[in-house]
C-alpha cells in the first residue's frame, strides 16, 4: 500500500509538472516558428497552430488546476471541478 501512495505521488509531483513543461516550451516554439517563417503560413499550418494553442492551454491551466484540485487546495468547490472537466472536454474535442 505505501509503494502504491509513493508512486501516486510521484506521479502527480514529477511527471506531471514536467509534462506540462514540455506541453508549454513545445508548443510554444511550433507557434513562434510558424509566425517567424513566411512559407510556413499556409492553412494546413494555421489549423497545426490551432492545435498548438490548445494544448498550450492544457498545458498552462488544465494540468496545473489538475494537480492543484486534487491536492485540496481549492477544497471541495464544484466550480473549480466543472472548470477543469469543461477545459478538459474542450481539449478533447479540439482532435476529433
Amino acid at each position: 500500500m505505501a509503494l502504491y501512495l509513493e508512486t501516486k505521488l510521484l506521479a502527480k509531483h514529477v511527471a506531471l509538472p514536467i509534462m506540462s513543461i514540455f506541453m508549454i516550451v513545445g508548443n510554444s516554439l511550433l507557434i513562434y516558428v510558424t509566425i517567424k517563417h513566411k512559407h510556413l503560413r499556409t492553412i494546413t499550418a494555421y489549423f497545426i497552430v490551432n492545435l498548438a494553442l490548445t494544448d498550450l492551454m492544457m498545458g498552462c491551466l488544465v494540468v496545473p488546476l489538475m494537480v492543484a484540485a486534487e491536492e485540496g487546495l481549492f477544497g471541495k468547490s464544484p466550480t473549480v471541478c466543472l472548470t477543469i472537466f469543461c477545459l478538459a472536454i474542450a481539449e478533447v474535442r479540439t482532435f476529433e
